[in-house]
């Protein structure tokens, strides 16, 4: 059964980005780590490597404050066992692992000795999979759309977005289970768009939230998603 709330990896699908010109950044030592929000995403794509990605808020959530690490003040990731730097100024910091199999992955946030450091943000990234496409096009008239991924995760949900310059854009939340059909009824011709034939991206994230560590005492952001994504040509 197909839900319309959306879950995890439902940002990720939509891509949702900050106006460059809303932000901001204050020095990390200014600010006490108990004042901090921490966003984390761990994303693995499909291209073989998974990228872990930290922005550091002041503010909460919907802040776009965000710290820049000076000083003794850095973040690092361990994953498989192995440990890496995160790289970045501001905005975000940035550590990319050559592999996308499921584990744990821990950030930590280590300070100098004038505050306290937080070690054990901690996330699961979920087990990858396939996504296949049968179809390369599709009548928007005539045709359903079918898809199939495997393995699935044998219980829970996945979300799904679909996507193109000819069509309104469908996100959805559907049953982790390996096939899903979207019916022709369901994909819509956007506005102006009646005689148009374009590329249709299908998406679909398996995501797991995670823990951050509690001397973020305003809590925290922590996902990790699989993501995957095919293309087909939806016509009149």
């Amino acid at each position: 059964m197909r839900k319309q709330s959306l879950g995890l990896g439902a940002s990720l699908l939509l891509g949702i980005s900050l106006a460059a010109g809303c932000r901001q950044q204050v020095e990390s030592t200014d600010i006490r780590t108990s004042g901090i929000y921490p966003d984390v995403d761990v994303v693995a794509d499909g291209s073989g490597s998974t990228q872990v990605k930290v922005r550091l808020k002041v503010g909460g959530p919907a802040s776009n404050t965000f710290l820049d690490l000076v000083g003794d003040d850095h973040l690092r990731v361990t994953a498989g066992g192995v440990t890496k730097e995160m790289d970045g100024t501001g905005v975000s910091y940035v550590a990319t692992f050559p592999t996308e199999a499921a584990g744990p992955f821990v950030i930590a946030f280590m300070r100098g000795a004038a505050d306290t450091s937080a070690p054990s943000t901690t996330v699961n990234l979920p087990a990858p999979f396939a996504l296949t496409l049968p179809a390369r096009e599709l009548s928007r008239a005539t045709d359903d759309l079918t898809f199939n991924w495997a393995p699935t995760s044998g219980t829970g949900d996945i979300d799904e977005s679909v996507a193109g310059s000819c069509v309104d854009l469908i996100l959805e939340t559907i049953p982790d289970d390996g096939t899903a059909t979207i019916s022709r009824d369901q994909l819509h011709t956007s506005p102006g768009g009646s005689g148009d034939s374009c590329t249709v991206t299908v998406s679909l994230a398996r995501a797991q939230s995670g823990q951050p560590d509690p001397a973020f005492t305003e809590g925290g952001s922590v996902t990790a998603s699989q993501l995957r994504s095919g293309t087909f040509t939806s016509k009149p």
